[in-house]
Protein backbone atom coordinates (compact mmCIF):
# COMPACT_ATOMS: atom_id res chain seq x y z
CA UNK A 1 0.00 0.00 0.00
CA UNK A 2 1.36 3.19 -0.70
CA UNK A 3 -0.19 7.03 -0.90
CA UNK A 4 -0.62 9.13 -4.23
CA UNK A 5 0.59 12.62 -3.39
CA UNK A 6 -0.01 14.27 -7.05
CA UNK A 7 -0.12 13.44 -10.33
CA UNK A 8 1.79 15.47 -13.01
CA UNK A 9 2.30 16.30 -16.23
CA UNK A 10 6.26 16.58 -15.66
CA UNK A 11 8.53 15.45 -13.22
CA UNK A 12 8.92 17.35 -10.14
CA UNK A 13 12.11 18.39 -7.81
CA UNK A 14 11.47 16.13 -4.69
CA UNK A 15 12.02 19.20 -2.60
CA UNK A 16 8.31 19.60 -3.39
CA UNK A 17 7.34 16.83 -0.93
CA UNK A 18 8.28 18.32 1.83
CA UNK A 19 11.03 15.90 2.87
CA UNK A 20 8.34 12.89 2.92
CA UNK A 21 9.85 9.68 2.36
CA UNK A 22 10.51 7.46 1.22
CA UNK A 23 9.02 8.48 -2.11
CA UNK A 24 8.27 6.96 -5.28
CA UNK A 25 7.59 7.84 -8.79
CA UNK A 26 5.71 6.14 -11.82
CA UNK A 27 6.06 7.43 -15.09
CA UNK A 28 2.67 6.50 -16.91
CA UNK A 29 1.51 7.57 -20.04
CA UNK A 30 3.04 11.14 -20.18
CA UNK A 31 2.40 11.45 -16.43
CA UNK A 32 4.22 11.12 -13.21
CA UNK A 33 2.65 10.05 -9.83
CA UNK A 34 4.10 10.17 -6.54
CA UNK A 35 3.91 8.01 -4.20
CA UNK A 36 5.05 7.76 -0.59
CA UNK A 37 5.29 5.24 1.78
CA UNK A 38 5.26 1.35 1.62
CA UNK A 39 2.01 0.39 4.40
CA UNK A 40 1.77 -3.13 5.50
CA UNK A 41 -1.84 -2.62 5.43
CA UNK A 42 -4.53 -1.03 4.24
CA UNK A 43 -5.53 0.27 7.80
CA UNK A 44 -1.96 1.90 8.16
CA UNK A 45 -2.25 3.54 5.24
CA UNK A 46 -5.33 5.27 5.73
CA UNK A 47 -4.35 5.91 9.18
CA UNK A 48 -1.10 7.95 7.75
CA UNK A 49 -3.63 10.15 5.51
CA UNK A 50 -4.02 12.26 8.37
CA UNK A 51 -0.35 13.02 8.78
CA UNK A 52 -0.27 13.80 4.91
CA UNK A 53 -2.88 16.30 5.14
CA UNK A 54 -1.40 18.16 8.15
CA UNK A 55 2.38 18.49 6.35
CA UNK A 56 0.21 20.21 3.56
CA UNK A 57 -0.96 17.11 0.71
CA UNK A 58 -3.87 18.46 -0.62
CA UNK A 59 -5.38 14.88 -1.88
CA UNK A 60 -3.50 12.09 -0.31
CA UNK A 61 -5.58 8.87 -1.75
CA UNK A 62 -4.43 5.18 -0.55
CA UNK A 63 -3.30 3.09 -3.38
CA UNK A 64 -2.73 -0.61 -3.97
CA UNK A 65 -1.13 -2.89 -6.73
CA UNK A 66 -2.69 -6.62 -6.74
CA UNK A 67 -1.75 -9.31 -9.55
CA UNK A 68 -0.56 -6.05 -11.05
CA UNK A 69 -3.73 -4.15 -11.03
CA UNK A 70 -3.90 -0.78 -9.94
CA UNK A 71 -6.53 0.02 -7.17
CA UNK A 72 -7.43 3.59 -5.97
CA UNK A 73 -8.67 2.74 -2.07
CA UNK A 74 -9.38 6.42 -0.84
CA UNK A 75 -11.70 6.95 -4.00
CA UNK A 76 -13.91 3.68 -3.08
CA UNK A 77 -13.66 4.57 0.60
CA UNK A 78 -14.95 7.76 -0.13
CA UNK A 79 -17.65 6.46 -2.60
CA UNK A 80 -16.21 8.40 -5.35
CA UNK A 81 -15.74 5.58 -7.47
CA UNK A 82 -18.94 3.57 -9.41
CA UNK A 83 -19.96 0.09 -7.70
CA UNK A 84 -17.70 -1.85 -9.36
CA UNK A 85 -17.99 -6.04 -9.01
CA UNK A 86 -15.26 -8.74 -8.76
CA UNK A 87 -14.57 -12.50 -8.29
CA UNK A 88 -11.90 -14.16 -6.28
CA UNK A 89 -10.30 -17.30 -7.78
CA UNK A 90 -8.25 -19.99 -5.96
CA UNK A 91 -6.35 -22.11 -8.21
CA UNK A 92 -6.51 -25.61 -5.90
CA UNK A 93 -7.19 -28.94 -7.23
CA UNK A 94 -7.42 -30.25 -2.86
CA UNK A 95 -10.86 -29.19 -1.41
CA UNK A 96 -10.60 -26.24 0.61
CA UNK A 97 -10.20 -26.52 4.33
CA UNK A 98 -13.69 -26.48 6.49
CA UNK A 99 -11.62 -23.20 8.12
CA UNK A 100 -11.20 -21.49 5.12
CA UNK A 101 -14.78 -21.44 3.43
CA UNK A 102 -15.84 -20.34 7.36
CA UNK A 103 -13.84 -17.71 6.81
CA UNK A 104 -15.09 -16.78 3.45
CA UNK A 105 -18.72 -17.44 4.41
CA UNK A 106 -17.96 -15.12 7.40
CA UNK A 107 -16.55 -12.24 5.19
CA UNK A 108 -18.71 -12.42 2.35
CA UNK A 109 -22.54 -12.81 3.78
CA UNK A 110 -22.59 -16.72 2.66
CA UNK A 111 -21.11 -16.08 -0.74
CA UNK A 112 -21.52 -19.18 -3.00
CA UNK A 113 -18.19 -21.00 -3.49
CA UNK A 114 -18.34 -22.30 -6.59
CA UNK A 115 -15.71 -25.25 -7.91
CA UNK A 116 -14.51 -25.11 -11.91
CA UNK A 117 -12.28 -27.64 -12.62
CA UNK A 118 -9.30 -26.59 -10.87
CA UNK A 119 -10.30 -23.46 -9.37
CA UNK A 120 -12.46 -22.22 -7.15
CA UNK A 121 -14.72 -18.79 -7.75
CA UNK A 122 -16.54 -16.20 -5.26
CA UNK A 123 -17.94 -14.16 -7.19
CA UNK A 124 -20.16 -10.80 -7.18
CA UNK A 125 -17.98 -9.04 -4.68
CA UNK A 126 -18.77 -5.39 -4.37
CA UNK A 127 -15.58 -2.71 -4.15
CA UNK A 128 -11.99 -3.29 -5.14
CA UNK A 129 -11.50 -2.89 -1.09
CA UNK A 130 -13.64 -5.73 -0.19
CA UNK A 131 -12.07 -8.19 -2.82
CA UNK A 132 -8.78 -7.36 -1.63
CA UNK A 133 -9.51 -7.56 1.84
CA UNK A 134 -11.13 -11.17 1.04
CA UNK A 135 -8.23 -11.99 -1.37
CA UNK A 136 -5.56 -11.36 2.03
CA UNK A 137 -7.94 -13.19 4.24
CA UNK A 138 -8.09 -16.19 2.27
CA UNK A 139 -3.78 -16.25 1.68
CA UNK A 140 -3.34 -15.59 5.52
CA UNK A 141 -6.14 -18.31 6.50
CA UNK A 142 -5.91 -21.11 3.28
CA UNK A 143 -2.27 -20.82 3.33
CA UNK A 144 -2.68 -20.81 -0.93
CA UNK A 145 -2.74 -17.80 -3.22
CA UNK A 146 -5.68 -16.14 -4.51
CA UNK A 147 -6.49 -13.64 -7.54
CA UNK A 148 -9.08 -10.88 -8.05
CA UNK A 149 -10.95 -10.06 -11.52
CA UNK A 150 -13.39 -7.66 -12.17
CA UNK A 151 -16.51 -8.90 -13.15
CA UNK A 152 -18.10 -5.38 -14.20
CA UNK A 153 -20.61 -3.16 -12.30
Amino acid sequence: YRILVGTFSSEQSPTIFRGAAPLYVQPIMGKYRYFLGGFASDSTAFAALDQCRKIGFRKPEVVVWVDGQYFNLSEEAEGEEESRRFRIVIDSEEPLSDELVRQIKECTNNADIVKMGNSYSIDNIEGNLNALRLKESIEAVGKIPARIEEIGN
